[in-house]
């Protein structure tokens, strides 16, 4: 042991194995003398939609930027106005967001027709309520002459006919208001003869119209025919109450047109009855 401590230090090349520390023998020989590493732990990096942005802005570009798009603005116009100055005399700046603007033209467009439609339907009431021509009462000569008492002829005061063998029918002048692909009959003129022996009292027509067998529209005489004296003929007007609207698809060829009237008095008693084809076409 002498010989192997010198100078206080100690020789490990001829000590015994058995005579090194343990906790020196533990280590793997190539552990020792070699310098330690450490690990470094990596910071976990945000998702890119989950990072900050900040945006930048220069007043300075942005001034410029617009000025830009209000001279393009101002070329567009000054260009249109050059070119066709009568027809931008009328131009304001409410033009330029027309685009963004809502478009009421088509619904404008709608209610003037709707509007025209109603002007139509007045316009052919009002020319039979005004025609002079109409409401006219005539002395009807029949080649059969029909027997009347002298004390009825002198006081004129005729029997009510109800039951109707010589009352005739006439009409014509219907008129119509047409719409895109249909139309609607608003009126129509009649002719009423009385040759009975008294009084006939009319008081509607039932009116059919070629392809709607189904609808039965009843049309009330005007008052100024609900009584027409013997050997009469009396001409008027009648308005179709909500209108007969019609097609192709059902009455067929619009340029003829089956309609019949078919004349009642008060208590649906039959008078009479008319029909003939009609042009109800688009004029």
């Amino acid at each position: 042991m002498d010989e192997q401590i010198k100078g206080g230090e100690t020789n490990f090349e001829n000590t015994p194995r058995d005579h090194v520390q343990p906790e020196r023998m533990n280590k793997p020989l190539e552990s020792i003398g070699q310098p330690v590493k450490i690990k470094k732990t990596r910071k976990e990096e945000p998702h890119l939609l989950d990072k900050e942005i900040d945006i930048k802005i220069k007043p300075k570009k942005v001034l410029k930027g617009l000025l830009l798009i209000f001279l393009l603005v101002a070329a567009f116009f000054l260009g249109r106005f050059t070119a066709a100055p009568e027809e931008s005399s009328g131009f304001n700046l409410t033009s330029l967001f027309s685009y963004f603007l809502p478009n009421h033209s088509a619904e404008q467009e709608e209610t003037a027709t709707e509007s025209d439609d109603v002007l139509v339907k007045e316009s052919a009431v009002e020319e039979i309520l005004s025609d002079p021509e109409e409401d006219v009462q005539e002395e009807t000569e029949y080649a059969e002459e029909i027997p009347v008492d002298d004390e009825m002829e002198s006081t004129e005061n005729y029997p009510v006919i109800t039951n109707y063998q010589k009352v005739t029918i006439t009409a014509e002048d219907f008129n119509t208001v047409w719409h895109s692909n249909w139309g609607e009959i608003v009126s129509f003129k009649y002719t009423i003869k009385n040759g009975e022996k008294g009084i006939i009292k009319p008081d509607h027509f039932i009116m059919n119209v070629e392809g709607y067998t189904d609808l039965n529209k009843v049309v009330p005489v005007s008052p100024s025919s609900r009584s027409i004296s013997r050997l009469t003929t009396i001409t008027s007007g009648a308005i179709i109450p909500d209108s007969f609207d019609y097609s192709s698809l059902v009455a067929g060829d619009l340029a003829n047109v089956q309609i019949t009237l078919r004349l009642y008095d008060a208590q649906n008693r039959f008078m009479g009855q008319f029909s003939k084809d009609f042009d109800l076409s688009h004029p």
